[in-house]
């Protein structure tokens, strides 16, 4: 059996996804208790930060520090031309997702050139930056998270064969 960097990165990728370790409450606690003693900035970015409600988004979006809003706009690409990017976009994002609602990563596809982007929606397990994976070995975990992880998974690889695909990339193997 070889052991490529590839093989081993999705393996460890899997691992931890059936592990079920990506989310801790426990954390959130804490931080929850650290944040109480913050400023009205520090305590506006905790509440986008653990927004479960997509609704409620758009306000708390607003209620930002200023200067926070301005790099997030300047980091926008909204506003940018993107007919002349000449590299591709591997773009993964959960339905779930508190902070960044899916569809706008499949607006951000639509605005790149045809052919420089594939987008991955993943159904069930990914919200912005965490992974829920409920309970294993039941049927629910069988027909919704498998399947989840199968596509994340695929868009490791995709990530990966970029990676291989580099010009570079031959000198190195």
């Amino acid at each position: 059996m070889s052991f490529s960097i590839r093989n081993v990165l999705i393996v460890a990728l899997a691992l931890l996804l059936l592990a079920g370790c990506a989310r801790h409450y426990e954390g959130l606690l804490v931080l929850a208790d650290l944040v109480a003693g913050s400023s009205r900035e520090g305590k506006a970015v905790y509440d986008v930060a653990v927004n479960p409600d997509p609704a409620r988004f758009p306000v708390l979006f607003a209620g930002l520090p200023p200067a926070m809003l301005a790099d997030l706009d300047a980091l926008s690409l909204h506003n940018k031309d993107l007919g002349r990017l000449k590299a591709r976009l591997l773009l993964v994002h959960g339905r779930n997702d508190n902070l960044i609602p899916y569809p706008e990563s499949l607006a951000l596809a639509r605005a790149a050139p045809e052919g420089k982007a594939r987008v991955w929606i993943i159904n069930r397990i990914l919200g912005h930056v965490d992974l829920s994976l409920g309970r294993v070995l039941t049927w629910q975990f069988v027909s919704q998270v498998l399947p989840d992880i199968w596509h994340m998974l695929r868009a490791l690889d995709a990530l990966l064969s970029e990676r291989d695909n580099r010009p570079e990339a031959s000198d190195v193997r």
